[in-house]
C-alpha cells in the first residue's frame, strides 16, 4: 500500500512540474515618448506581415521593429501630412496610410511615400479634404473614406473617381 500512495505522489509532482514550466508568462511593455514613439496619442495600429507595429499619431508615421521607433511624417520624409489617422496594409501586402493631406503608399525599399489626393481635394478654406479610412474590397477594389464621401481609388490611373457618398461600403469606412 506504501508503494502505491509514493506512486500518486510521484505521478502528482511530475505532472504539476511540467505543467509549471510549460506556463508562459506575458511580459507587456508600455511604450511612451520616453521610448521613441512620436506622440502618445495613437490613431491607428497595425502589425504588417513581416512582423512590425505600425502606429500613426498626430506627429506621424511610425515603425516599431520591438527595439526602437523610426517615425515618418512631413518633415523627416516625403509623406504628404503628419497626421494619421488611418493605416491599412492591402492584399499585395503594400502599407498605405490615411493622412490630414490626403493618402500616401509606403515604399518599403526606399522608405519613401508616393502621395495622393482626393478629388476636390482643396477645400473652399484652403485645407485639404483628408482621408479616413483606406479598405480594399473582396474585388480588388480600393475604397478611401473621407468626411466629405467615399471615393473609389484606381491603382492603374492613380487617380480618385466619384464621390461614392451613398455607397453601402460607406458605413464601414465612417466606424
Amino acid at each position: 500500500m506504501m508503494v502505491k500512495s509514493n506512486f500518486y505522489i510521484l505521478i502528482f509532482f511530475i505532472i504539476f512540474q511540467s505543467s509549471y514550466c510549460q506556463t508562459k508568462l506575458l511580459q507587456f511593455e508600455h511604450l511612451t515618448t520616453e521610448s521613441g514613439l512620436p506622440r502618445n496619442q495613437v490613431h491607428s495600429l497595425i502589425q504588417d506581415n513581416v512582423g512590425y507595429i505600425w502606429t500613426g499619431t498626430g506627429d506621424g508615421l511610425s515603425r516599431y521593429d520591438g527595439y526602437r521607433f523610426k517615425t515618418f511624417n512631413n518633415i523627416t520624409s516625403n509623406l504628404s501630412g503628419k497626421h494619421i489617422i488611418s493605416i491599412y496594409e492591402d492584399k499585395k501586402l503594400a502599407l498605405w496610410v490615411a493622412t490630414n493631406k490626403g493618402f500616401s503608399k509606403f515604399n518599403r525599399s526606399t522608405e519613401d511615400f508616393e502621395n495622393f489626393t482626393l478629388n476636390s481635394n482643396l477645400l473652399s478654406d484652403g485645407n485639404f479634404l483628408h482621408a479616413t479610412k483606406i479598405l480594399e474590397d473582396s474585388n480588388n477594389q480600393f475604397w478611401i473614406g473621407s468626411k466629405k464621401g467615399l471615393f473609389k481609388f484606381n491603382r492603374e490611373t492613380k487617380k480618385t473617381n466619384k464621390n461614392w457618398s451613398n455607397h453601402p461600403l460607406k458605413k464601414g469606412l465612417d466606424e
